[in-house]
């Protein structure tokens, strides 16, 4: 592992960026399954999205909050991100399930970006939470418990509440000037954009439906009678 000394930050090094990944998980992958057609398809699919997926950026957007003294960074940002979306993607309820599972499944562990025998506990993954979210409340919610198969359309509404969750996050750091998301213009085209479909969207029930009345008419919806 390399570290680059900074102003405030040491910053582990990933020299070679994504494109060493994908290198190493090919090595690697090879070892632990010279004959790759006995792995299934399901399993195919996740393997080449998570090959392709790039997230070297994280490394760098990551670097300020690594501080200069104390015990260094001995994982990159970039993988345990990866290794947490991974997580998503299998449906794992608990950070400390999803560490007991790398442990004793090398390809979670070599997606990932770890070594089979040096993967992360738990701790490492709370200390990259706790680096990533830059805010005074609170980011942690009651895990999503995996009893039963939930019905499909309830399984997209899930998905659906996650991606409204990350959207308004990132819209909400992106109008604060000490967040590393901060874009003004990006706030003011979303605001705006929002407010425009809203308005466009009111004259159509009113062109489809004469005699509706509204009560208000606001960022979020309008209220009719």
């Amino acid at each position: 592992m390399n570290f680059l000394i900074g102003g405030d930050f040491m910053l582990p090094v990933n020299i070679g960026g994504h494109s060493t990944y994908q290198d190493t998980f090919v090595t690697e992958f090879l070892k632990l399954y010279p004959n790759p057609y006995v792995i299934p398809k399901s399993t195919w699919d996740i393997i080449v999205k998570f090959w392709y997926l790039d997230l070297s950026e994280t490394d760098t957007i990551m670097a300020p909050f690594y501080p200069s003294s104390g015990k260094p960074a001995s994982r990159f940002p970039s993988a345990l991100l990866r290794s947490y979306l991974l997580s998503i993607a299998l449906q794992i309820p608990s950070i400390t399930k999803w560490c007991e599972l790398l442990r004793i499944t090398p390809l979670y562990a070599i997606l990932s970006g770890f070594p089979v025998d040096d993967t992360p506990g738990v701790g490492t993954f709370y200390d990259f939470f706790n680096r990533l979210w830059q805010s005074d409340k609170n980011n942690y919610i009651n895990q999503i418990k995996y009893k039963k198969v939930k019905p499909k359309k309830e399984r997209d509404m899930v998905i659906m509440e996650g991606f409204k969750l990350a959207a308004n996050g990132i819209y909400g750091k992106s109008g604060e000037e000490s967040s590393v998301l901060y874009d003004p213009l990006y706030t003011m085209r979303t605001t705006i954009g929002g407010q425009m479909f809203l308005s466009l969207w009111t004259e159509k029930l009113v062109e489809a439906i004469p005699e509706i009345k509204f009560i208000q008419h606001n960022t979020k919806l309008p209220l009719v009678l």
